[in-house]
């Protein structure tokens, strides 16, 4: 009877864990969350310091705090690849231009 039970509690416990868990997303094993907040939380949020990053909702980007104050990090311009020339390898190992 106590074996009974003792199952039936385990049964319980991991059924009840499944059911009631509840994930919004799934992040990817290198994904970092960082805090997100709006330039008034940013600016009244408790004694910062150096190195601390923030997302600000409002100017859209991530913030670094330098010890006195917020700086933002510009979103860099994605460099365009131009190709001069394309090659590939031929079944023989040799170069051919495309």
């Amino acid at each position: 009877m106590k074996r009974l039970l003792t199952f039936l509690l385990l049964l319980l416990t991991s059924l009840g864990n499944s059911l009631f868990a509840q994930q919004t997303y799934a992040l990817k094993p290198y994904a970092i969350t960082l805090p997100r907040l709006t330039t008034a939380q940013q600016s009244t949020s408790a004694l910062q310091q150096a190195g601390n990053i923030v997302y600000n909702t409002d100017e859209q980007k991530m913030a670094i705090h330098n010890g006195s104050s917020w700086q933002y990090i510009a979103p860099q311009k994605q460099a365009s690849l131009r190709m001069e020339r394309l090659f590939c390898r031929t079944r023989s190992g040799r170069f051919r231009q495309v």
